[in-house]
């Protein structure tokens, strides 16, 4: 009957709460145009792993084939090492891509806004009609980085999100890209510093 044993698709949990405040977000904002959207500066943090994919990876094969190279692929123990960075872009450029060293907290995520996205904003949309948009972790939404955003770069709007929210990032679709390169590499990255 073509059922396959497939895994399940990985979505947010959402509230009632939730689902009503993000149909809230999508009718405030149904009326923008492609000139609204360009003013948007996006932003994100990416993991890059070595050896390991995620899960993404699926081959077709027939049932004895499962130890056939060409569809295997290798592991280590903890999946490797890893790299972690941070990025922004807007329609029409990109900023700068920074490697994160530690985990992030409120106050180093104000260092890299600091450093980055204010000089980012000035250039690309000196006009003042840009906004930043950031996703809802943690070290994004916490007291710190919140006041700061307020009182330190008042000259930036903020484009808000509801949480739980759909990711909509045009970030996501830079990673992407971007890890595709990565896989293509030959010789592949063997050291984070390859990565």
């Amino acid at each position: 009957m073509g059922f396959r044993s497939r895994k399940t698709t990985i979505v947010p949990l959402l509230t009632e709460r939730h689902k009503a405040l993000c149909i809230a977000w999508a009718r405030q904002h149904s009326h923008c145009t492609v000139d609204d959207w360009k003013h948007i500066v996006w932003s994100d943090e990416s993991r890059f792993q070595l050896y390991r994919e995620d899960g993404r990876v699926q081959v077709w094969r027939n049932p004895h084939e499962s130890m056939d190279p060409t569809c295997q692929q290798g592991t280590v123990q903890s999946g490797g090492a890893s790299v972690m960075v941070w990025g922004l872009c807007s329609w029409g450029e990109m900023g700068p891509l920074i490697r994160l060293e530690t985990a992030q907290t409120g106050d180093r995520y104000v260092t890299i806004l600091y450093d980055h996205l204010h000089p980012f904003m000035f250039i690309v949309h000196s006009d003042g009609f840009g906004q930043f948009q950031q996703g809802n972790a943690t070290h994004h939404t916490s007291r710190f980085a919140t006041e700061w955003l307020r009182e330190c770069i008042s000259d930036v709007r903020h484009f808000h999100r509801p949480s739980k929210s759909p990711d909509m990032n045009i970030i996501e679709q830079i990673w992407y890209a971007l890890q595709r390169t990565v896989q293509k590499r030959s010789p592949p990255p063997l050291t984070p510093m390859d990565l």
